[in-house]
């Protein structure tokens, strides 16, 4: 039992570990535990540019409903006629509440069902919510390992729904001898006594890759 509660608490880990790199990969950067030293770089191994996008959302003149428009057009050009079904849009905390917080957000949906949506919008069991706008669906993203958040506050990434292969998973195997020469697992556990019997050493890994295929057609927002 006690065994199995360790190696419950090593899985938790690591499944965080696999959050953050695949935030990684829709952020085109894969970084390394401290947040700043970069693993691998899509744009550099794809040869492309990140896309950026600043929608102004400081400013209550911006036009956001033409900006949501623009994404669309710079998402389909980056991804060369391939067929999307969507575009979700993973916010910070911050960019979320710039984006609800706008005039022209607020009075759309002061029209909508008579401002159900100010009154009360959608959040899901983990505390987010989302909402439909200009073509997009804007959701909270609540990624966060003390004070290291998956996603910069202030920041959003749009990722183009449906589209095949975009996003890959390649799992290498453990560095055991019995490993060796065999097809790779999301997880690895092992024990083994201590020397004289006097108690056992436990290790669990992983050995993922994760990447974005087309990291230009993942846009990144800025509030």
């Amino acid at each position: 039992s006690v065994v199995n509660a360790k190696l419950a608490a090593m899985r938790q880990n690591i499944d965080v570990t696999m959050e953050w790199q695949r935030m990684g990969a829709v952020k085109g950067q894969v970084l390394d535990a401290d947040g700043t030293s970069v693993l691998w770089d899509m744009f550099t191994e794809f040869g492309v540019t990140q896309q950026t996008v600043d929608m102004a959302l400081d400013s209550d003149t911006t036009k956001v409903k033409q900006k949501c428009t623009d994404i669309q057009r710079l998402v389909e050009a980056q991804l060369g006629g391939i067929r999307y079904n969507g575009l979700l849009v993973l916010c910070s905390a911050g960019y979320f509440d710039a984006m609800t917080g706008h005039p022209a957000v607020e009075a759309a949906f002061d029209r909508w069902m008579d401002g159900a949506f100010l009154r009360d919008q959608q959040r899901n069991a983990d505390g987010g919510g989302g909402f439909g706008f200009g073509g997009l669906f804007f959701e909270e993203y609540r990624g966060k390992v003390g004070s290291q958040d998956f996603i910069a506050d202030g920041e959003a990434y749009v990722i183009p729904l449906g589209v095949p292969n975009l996003f890959k998973t390649y799992y290498a195997p453990a560095d055991y001898n019995e490993t060796v020469n065999t097809v790779g697992l999301p997880y690895y556990a092992k024990q083994r006594l201590m020397e004289n019997g006097k108690g056992v050493t436990l290790e669990s890994q992983t050995n993922p890759l994760h990447l974005c295929t087309r990291p230009g057609s993942t846009i990144k927002l800025t509030a």
